[in-house]
């Protein structure tokens, strides 16, 4: 599937156009950083843009591209929690350069109330993530880590069996 966004810059004297598709683009980034170990984050809530903690990221993605994940989708109120679970979980994939990892980790932890500690709010594990495109990356992404309570509501499938929140 070809997006529908292009980008042209001209690479001779007769002002041709070279036309590279975002999705040519995604996969050229993509393929490149799949040799980096987990140097993106998938983001299914209140960090994904337009939510209310968009503005916690610490540094600026290279790439953020829709993508899936496998699980079950939860909606506690203020904001939702995936748990394991064979549901495809609509989010977005955030890509950065290896260097910016720690400080983004550090921030983002800080946010989801990880620590590697029992008490914690929730749990940072690597998932496989699919892109649009069908590609796979690797990503870090948070899971709850508690019990979930009764007031939990589980977030219905669309009816292309896709869960989104909000």
């Amino acid at each position: 599937r070809t997006n529908a966004y292009t980008t042209t810059s001209g690479y001779n004297e007769g002002k041709e156009s070279l036309i590279v598709t975002l999705r040519d683009q995604e996969l050229n980034y993509v393929m490149k950083y799949k040799s980096i170990p987990l140097s993106a984050v998938f983001a299914y809530g209140t960090l994904k843009r337009g939510q209310c903690r968009q503005h916690c990221w610490p540094r600026q993605a290279k790439l953020i591209l829709p993508a899936t994940v496998r699980g079950t989708l939860w909606d506690l109120g203020a904001y939702p929690c995936l748990t394991s679970g064979d549901e495809v979980v609509v989010g977005e994939v955030f890509v950065f350069e290896l260097i910016d990892m720690p400080a983004v980790l550090r921030a983002l932890d800080a946010v989801e109330g990880y620590a590697n500690q029992t008490h914690d709010l929730f749990r940072r594990q690597e998932v496989e993530t699919t892109l649009d495109s069908g590609e796979r990356l690797s990503a870090w992404t948070y899971f709850y880590a508690r019990t979930l309570l009764s007031t939990a509501n589980r977030a219905v499938p669309d009816s292309q069996g896709r869960v989104a929140w909000p």
